[in-house]
Parts: C-alpha cells; sequence; structure tokens
C-alpha cells in the first residue's frame, strides 16, 4: 500500500473517531440522571435540627465541592448552584419501614436525599462524602450517570444479608480510625452524663448508657462500603 494511501487512511480514521466522540458528547449533554441515597441508622438517632445532628452529605465533581448538604429535621427541598445553572435536592427523614415521615424529635430510621437531574457528561463521574459525629466519613467514589441514574446505601451497622447495613458510616468509631474498639467506648465513657455532641451517638442531646450500648454493637467492626445500584435507565 502506498505510504500516501496509507497516511489518508489514519487520518480518516482519527477523524471518524473524533467525530463519534463529538456526537456522543452531543447527545450525553442533553442527558441527565438522579442520584437516591438511602442512609440507614439500624442504630436509630432523634430527628433534630442541623446544629446538633452535626451531619452533611458533600456532592463532589473533579474534587471540587459542588453542593453541601445538611442533614438535620428542618432540612427539605433546597438547591445548588453549579456551572451557571441550578439544581435540587430532596430530603426525606423517614421511619423504620421506609414510608412515613418522621416528626421532630422522633426517632430517625433513614434519611434518604435526592439530587435530581445532574448532568451525565462523558467520562464524568461524582463523589459523595458523608461527614459527621461518631464515625469516620463514608467516601463513595466515581459514581457516572452515563446509563443509569444510581441508588447508593450507607449504613451504621452491619449485617451481610442487608444491603443498608454495610457499616459505611460505622457508629462508634469515635476516633475516626476506620475501626470501633475499646478505644473508642472507653473514650465515651469517660464523658457519660456530659452533654458533649461528638459523643452523642444517638443525638438525644447528652452522654449515656445508650451511647456506650451503640459502642458495644459495632465492636471489632471494620467500617465497610457503600452500596451502589442502578435505576432508572437514562435515556435522551
Amino acid at each position: 500500500v502506498p505510504i500516501e494511501l496509507f497516511a489518508n487512511s489514519v487520518v480518516q480514521d482519527n477523524i471518524n473517531s473524533i467525530n463519534k466522540k463529538i456526537q456522543i458528547e452531543k447527545t450525553l449533554e442533553a442527558k441527565s440522571g438522579d442520584l437516591e441515597v438511602y442512609i440507614n441508622f439500624d442504630l436509630p438517632i432523634k430527628n433534630v435540627d442541623v446544629n446538633q445532628n452535626n451531619m452533611k452529605l458533600d456532592l463532589k465533581k473533579d474534587n471540587t465541592v459542588i453542593a453541601e448538604i445538611p442533614l438535620g429535621s428542618e432540612s427539605l427541598t433546597s438547591s445548588f448552584e453549579y456551572q451557571n445553572k441550578s439544581y435540587k435536592y430532596d430530603i426525606e427523614r423517614l421511619n423504620f419501614a421506609r414510608n412515613q415521615e418522621v416528626e421532630k424529635n422522633q426517632k430517625l430510621y433513614y434519611y434518604k436525599v435526592t439530587i435530581k437531574d445532574l448532568p451525565c457528561n462523558l467520562d464524568d463521574s461524582y463523589n459523595l462524602v458523608l461527614s459527621g459525629n461518631g464515625f469516620k466519613n463514608a467516601v463513595v467514589e466515581n459514581i457516572v450517570l452515563n446509563d443509569y441514574s444510581k441508588r447508593i446505601f450507607l449504613g451504621n451497622t452491619i449485617s451481610e444479608k442487608e444491603k443498608e447495613k454495610n457499616g459505611a458510616i460505622l457508629f462508634g468509631d469515635i476516633n475516626k480510625d476506620g475501626k470501633v474498639n475499646q478505644v473508642d467506648y472507653d473514650i465515651v465513657l469517660e464523658n457519660v452524663s456530659s452533654n458533649k455532641l461528638e459523643y452523642d451517638l444517638n443525638r438525644d442531646g447528652k452522654v449515656t448508657i445508650t451511647d456506650l450500648s451503640y459502642i458495644k454493637k459495632n465492636m471489632n467492626k471494620i467500617q465497610g462500603k457503600a452500596i451502589v445500584e442502578d435505576t432508572a435507565p437514562i435515556i435522551d
């Protein structure tokens, strides 16, 4: 094959590849997907305000926080700005059966956070970070929405039989070293009868034997990982 023909063929292949990628990117620009996050409290917490709860969910893209979502009794529907566009999210506080909203100061078993209509650009991915008192940050990386919206489960206990109980937010890890052990127990024991929020695992405003029992529940456990699953297909 003459060199000129071979070179022309290579150039044309490159052009076709570039055009195909551009077409895919244009298609994806018109697509959007949702992130649905279930935060399970098998060890329930009190449905208190944002300041007392001291828990938040960060949405990150390219290592930049694009949304900070505080979790508490007063947080409902809100929005955030990213690249000159507004995106909405909803927060629900649910009972054990996940079928009813929980009133303020009642036992809370789930937060359900739905972040809506996020853009699905080629090779883009999102990260989530859940932070708060009494557990090491839960980090969920490389969440890709190109084909499907996603549902994510994070739990504060561990059970191999239930995906919600994955230990991603392992309650009782006071020193945030990724495991619950006697060190954590002793720290909370020394602060029983105080009102220090960093040791108040069930968010009832005081450090009691209940908080110690939460640590006992997870004693000698190691932090687990969130479960990510596909939900609705993302179509043009």
